[in-house]
């Protein structure tokens, strides 16, 4: 039956093969041994991302390094990319299209030239692109085809029957050990103080307790059926990320410079003002968003990467799945730019100009 449901994604995302995983963080493991077992050990990792990417890295015996990212449209930056591989060859790149937001295909060429071992992380888009070497695929909590059995999932152009017999070594999953490991990771994360100050070296020793890697067990019927609906969902996706970007208008936001195939997991923008207070009012209004991502390089101890440093200080994201109408985003706009134009008058910004 977990065939059926492969040789299903093969055709929704016209690739030769398909491995089914029990998550994407699985998935992402999974790939990473693979390339080790290539005899790859140095990943390039953007530097705004999950930081759950960096554990499976760790997990795999990977030595790894963080990229900056461009502040047009928060993904891997280009430049960044050749100036670290002068000072540290790595041979694998993780191409992670953060919030939904694709990369550039220049970053593919480069990799393609130097040989180095490309791992497409499309865990917040819907986006296969065939010159990866591999490209991993999130269904849990929050992504595009989300569903109470999660799951991931491997694409490539290439035999993945090697990363089938790694995959098929992870330990089986304990479904009544699994929601009280999450609900124990979230009383400790909740507890962490972030003002002392091993707040972060706490935060990287939670990661590493509470992330796993298991095989898949259960055939995901609910996702066979969500594939039908996935051209649907991703149009509509595009229809409200389009009426963010045009209707949303003041001189505190900056919003993304996006590659015409984007499709965002969040509409994620560039606040100038006092972000904490304007995430305050947000919620006050029933107005769902969040300022994911802190960069890596504070969890991980690696030094201060320019552009991630104004990112994470001023990113907002603002929700964009069924469950949010066209209706809710044009009254959440109006309710936006109404606290942001009070926030501003009453002085309570601090202009910071980065453009």
């Amino acid at each position: 039956m977990i065939k059926k449901l492969e040789n299903k994604l093969v055709g929704k995302f016209k690739a030769k093969e398909c491995l089914y995983t029990y998550s994407g963080t699985s998935a992402l493991y999974v790939s990473f041994l693979y390339a080790k077992s290539l005899g790859r050990t140095k990943i390039l990792i953007p530097n705004i991302i999950c930081p759950q990417v960096v554990i499976a890295a760790i997990r795999a015996g990977l030595e790894y390094e963080f990229c900056d990212i461009n502040l047009d449209d928060y993904v891997m930056d280009l430049n960044s990319i050749k100036q670290i591989y002068k000072i540290n060859n790595f041979d694998i790149l993780l191409l992670a299209h953060v919030y939904g937001h694709i990369c550039s295909n220049d970053i593919i060429s480069f990799c393609k030239f130097h040989n180095i071992f490309i791992i497409e992380d499309c865990a917040q888009t819907y986006k296969f692109n065939p010159l990866c070497d591999l490209s991993i695929f999130s269904f849990g909590h929050t992504k595009f085809l989300d569903n109470d059995f999660m799951g991931g999932g491997i694409l490539s152009m290439n035999d993945l029957s090697k990363l089938r017999y790694i995959n098929n070594t992870l330990a089986n999953p304990v479904f009544e050990d699994l929601d009280h490991n999450i609900q124990e990771y979230r009383k400790e994360f909740y507890n962490l103080d972030k003002s002392n100050d091993n707040y972060f070296t706490k935060f990287q020793e939670l990661l590493l307790k509470y992330t796993k890697f298991y095989k898949v067990e259960r055939y995901n019927f609910v996702l066979y059926k969500k594939l039908d609906q996935l051209e649907h969902i991703c149009k509509n996706r595009i229809k409200k990320m389009q009426i963010y970007k045009q209707e949303m208008i003041h001189d505190l936001i900056i919003h993304p410079k996006l590659s015409h195939d984007s499709i965002a997991w969040r509409y994620t923008f560039r606040f100038l003002g006092n972000r904490e207070k304007l995430l305050v009012n947000l919620r006050k209004n029933n107005i769902d968003c969040s300022s994911w991502y802190i960069g890596c390089n504070k969890i991980f101890k690696k030094k201060v990467l320019k552009n991630s440093s104004i990112l994470e200080n001023q990113i907002v994201n603002l929700w964009l799945d069924e469950k949010t109408s066209m209706e809710k985003i044009q009254d959440n706009i109006k309710t936006i730019v109404k606290i942001i134009h009070k926030l501003s008058t009453k002085g309570d910004n601090e202009y910071v100009f980065f453009r």
